[in-house]
């Protein structure tokens, strides 16, 4: 059940990771003629920033999830820091673009910044972050749960 929880979940990382990819190159050729005419050197700055570090989570949780394929539970660790910061992400996104920055940042943010962040709100706004985080949390809990300390100290796993 283990093995098969783990296979499954990394098929999603490279199904979702595609996905996430494709749903860039599409909101990128909606936007290619229409990019916002008052950004600034500054505005693209970050607009590369951000879309660097959202390919970056999105590309290594694929990386992982070939390595759950494999049956690697080293893995489990790096896909629950990068579930967490793609949830971390999504909602400080929305909390900074909508809520901080000012009305006058509309065109920016809506036209160049949320384009650069699509691939971690794909994966944020279908939920599959969140539930990628608690499965890969209760697969790596449960591996610490199968180790069994003996009385002289040594912890050894128990066989299945």
């Amino acid at each position: 059940m283990r093995t098969w929880t783990m296979r499954i979940i990394g098929g999603l990382n490279i199904l979702f990771a595609a996905l996430a990819l494709w749903y860039l190159e599409e909101m990128i050729r909606m936007k290619w003629n229409r990019w916002p005419t008052s950004a600034t050197g500054g505005d693209w700055l970050v607009f590369a920033v951000l879309l660097a570090t959202s390919v970056y989570l999105v590309v290594h949780l694929a990386y992982y999830g070939i390595k759950l394929l494999k049956k690697n539970e080293a893995a489990l660790l790096p896909c629950i820091l990068l579930f967490a910061a793609e949830s971390l992400g999504v909602y400080l996104s929305v909390l900074i673009l909508w809520n901080i920055l000012p009305q006058s940042m509309h065109k920016i943010i809506f036209g160049l910044w949320w384009v650069a962040l699509s691939p971690i709100h794909f994966e944020g706004f279908s939920g599959y972050s969140v539930v990628g985080f608690v499965v890969t949390l209760t697969l790596l809990l449960s591996r610490r749960n199968r180790l069994k300390p003996l009385s002289a100290g040594v912890v050894t796993e128990r066989l299945l």
